[in-house]
């Protein structure tokens, strides 16, 4: 089998890394040829796609991804979009029905639902050990450095933590705990001073009844985040820790270190409760994604992470905006 890798930026090297391990690379696409890429790897242009290409990741600028997609949905060949599916949910909606109208499946990119703690915390709440859930708490707390900022469009709307951190943790909330009805939110841009917010704080009310938390900073100096606790990526340091706790009326569970903490008798703050750490397996999320998506191409499986998936997690995103703006 042979995929396309179109969009030959950091997230659509490693995809392209990862893909010729596999040795499923059919080529990369550069739509800003970078020649460094071009003399390693190789890379074509979009008209010059082989016309036997099996599947195809989308890596390119969000505000670009319905216009690459959908012709090629068109052409049956299914997609791998990455997060977030689009950079609007005007623009997800027309990938979505895109999908419905030719049948051939997108995966959307949000590869934590791929990880091996994510995918354990999913039995978990899905079996009914926590009983009825009622908290949940996520951060995302850590520092970037001023050179991050060089590249000044990060200064600017549509940018910000929110547009480009925040839309993951939103999308495993969701897969975790089910769909989000109201949310209020604060936003500051007090350190920084630029357009978009660096700190916000967000409640949402899940349609089970469940309350939810979310603290987001990039100016604030903590491990308290998915980058540092997961040790998914060797570009930031690995803090073992919980990013997110999701707790009900019979236990609390943390993620990623995956702690399970429960009375064994009585349920009261006086009886002893204990916490039991879950095992599972170091795989690459990444790894992980895109051997489903192979699995997706040859008809094999169903996208984890359909195309309305994608467009749900958006609108969160773009309802917290909306709430902070308010």
């Amino acid at each position: 089998m042979k995929i396309a890798i179109i969009g030959a930026g950091l997230v659509g090297e490693r995809h392209a890394r990862l893909a010729i391990k596999k040795g499923c690379l059919g080529c990369i696409v550069d739509p800003v040829p970078r020649p460094e890429l071009a003399a390693e790897l190789g890379t074509v242009q979009l008209d010059e796609v082989p016309d036997d290409i099996e599947g195809a990741i989308i890596a390119t600028p969000n505000q670009t991804h319905a216009q690459v997609s959908i012709p090629l949905l068109e052409r049956g060949i299914p997609c791998l979009v990455e997060k977030p599916i689009a950079a609007t949910t005007a623009d997800a909606k027309l990938i979505v029905e895109a999908e419905r109208r030719t049948g051939t499946p997108v995966l959307v990119g949000y590869h934590r639902r791929h990880h091996p703690a994510v995918a354990r915390a999913k039995e978990v709440v899905s079996a009914g050990t926590l009983g009825q859930l009622t908290v949940i708490d996520a951060k995302f707390w850590l520092i970037k450095p001023a050179h991050y900022f060089t590249q000044t469009w990060r200064t600017r709307e549509g940018a910000g933590p929110i547009y480009i951190n925040l839309t993951h943790d939103l999308d495993v909330l969701r897969h975790l705990v089910g769909d989000i009805e109201e949310i209020k939110a604060f936003g500051s841009n007090a350190i920084r001073g630029f357009e978009v917010e660096d700190s916000a704080a967000i409640v949402m009310r899940f349609k089970n009844g469940a309350l939810g938390t979310v603290t987001v900073s990039d100016t604030t100096v903590a491990p308290l985040s998915w980058e540092f606790t997961s040790g998914e990526n060797a570009a930031y340091p690995n803090v073992p820790g919980p990013a997110y706790s999701i707790g009900g009326t019979k236990g609390t569970i943390s993620i990623p270190d995956l702690t399970l903490w429960q009375h064994p008798a009585e349920q009261s703050w006086w009886a002893p409760i204990e916490g039991t750490s879950l095992s599972v397996s170091t795989a690459d999320a990444l790894d992980l994604q895109l051997d489903h998506f192979l699995n997706v191409c040859a008809g094999r499986e169903k996208p984890k992470v359909q195309a309305i998936e994608g467009f749900k997690s958006l609108e969160a995103v773009e309802r917290v905006m909306e709430a902070m703006a308010k």
